[in-house]
């Protein structure tokens, strides 16, 4: 029985028939590995939590200051969020009030405290210098536990605005420069609480600043803040089997694996043979392109004289020489092309012939 013939390919064709497949099949099983087999992984919230600030003022005027005494400045119903003269201050009546409100009531450790910091900045040559920075205890640290979704804070205090005020002057005055100051309010609280074994600690530090100038005196910063945050946690969902899609990858699976028996059985490689006399060939016809005449028959000539030229070079030279065209037949048989330069009954001749 005859062998079936093999068929025929380059190298370069049999590499990328099997690199394709081999492509296919990872992306195959992948694909069918994360259909069948992988879960979807998301985050969800366990917990969230939301939490507001709110700072609310009355502000004391010293009763005994002249404008006050012939009525010129009435020291009752001063509003917030207004500029006030800064020698007219005494005190400020402060309420500081913090809500911590969660979505699950759980086991709740929290600690708060109130401080001041007093700062002074120099400034020289353009350059802001702080040469002053003081931290006062306005309320003591508290702590408390409670088992809620609820946290209230709410601490009223007497800010002597005045003192601040006079330690400001005191240092101008002693090392004779000026200064720009502001005195900070903080609130810092800290709220503890463990949810599914997770700890959870949020922190908050109000934002608000007395800014003691020489002159007049403001409240600036955030009086009201609201923050949320929360705790969230992986959660694996199983995907829905999707019976087209594993088909589709079973099928280019086998259709790979055919590829790669295929080309491993039914082929086989043909070395690429670089053919020197066709090269050669078409460089001289390239090169003399407007020298060379091509003739559909041999070159003869009967009775005369034929030289053999073996370089081609000496038939460029004859043509240049003699004004003569390179006469051309090329052999549609075998690998064979006949160059002449015919003069005075002379064929001057060069064959060009190919391996055998």
């Amino acid at each position: 029985m005859r062998k079936k013939q093999k068929k025929k390919i380059n190298r370069i064709a049999k590499y990328l028939y099997l690199s394709i497949s081999v492509l296919m099949i990872v992306f195959a099983i992948g694909s069918i590995y994360n259909v069948a087999f992988s879960n979807d992984t998301s985050m969800k919230s366990i917990y969230t939590y939301d939490s507001n600030f709110k700072l609310n003022y009355n502000v004391n005027l010293i009763k005994d200051n002249i404008l006050i005494k012939n009525n010129i400045v009435d020291p009752n119903n001063i509003p917030m969020g207004r500029v006030y003269v800064t020698d007219l201050l005494d005190n400020f009546d402060m309420n500081f009030g913090y809500n911590y409100k969660s979505s699950t009531k759980t086991e709740i450790d929290y600690t708060y405290k109130i401080t001041a910091v007093l700062k002074g900045v120099y400034t020289e040559d353009g350059v802001d210098k702080e040469v002053l920075n003081k931290q006062y205890t306005l309320l003591e640290p508290k702590s408390e536990s409670v088992n809620s979704d609820n946290v209230k804070i709410d601490e009223n205090l007497k800010l002597n605005v005045r003192d601040y005020i006079e330690q400001i002057r005191l240092f101008e005055q002693t090392l004779g420069i000026k200064l720009k100051s502001n005195l900070a309010l903080l609130l810092s609280v800290n709220v503890k609480t463990v949810i599914d074994g997770k700890n959870l600690s949020a922190n908050y530090v109000s934002d608000v600043s007395l800014n003691i100038g020489e002159k007049t005196t403001d409240v600036s910063g955030k009086l009201t803040d609201d923050k949320t945050g929360g705790l969230e946690a992986a959660e694996n969902t199983t995907k829905e089997v999707s019976a087209p899609l594993i088909v589709f990858d079973i099928v280019l699976l086998l259709i790979a694996l055919f590829v790669i028996r295929y080309v491993l059985k039914q082929t086989t490689v043909v070395n690429i043979i670089r053919n020197e006399y066709k090269l050669e060939l078409n460089k001289i016809l390239k090169i003399c392109q407007d020298k060379i005449v091509q003739v559909s028959s041999p070159l003869q000539i009967r009775g005369e004289e034929t030289i053999e030229v073996k370089d081609f070079q000496e038939i460029i030279k004859l043509s240049e020489e003699l004004s003569k065209p390179i006469l051309c037949y090329i052999s549609k048989q075998k690998e064979e092309s006949l160059f002449a330069v015919i003069t005075n009954g002379v064929l001057y001749r060069y064959i060009l012939k190919g391996e055998k």
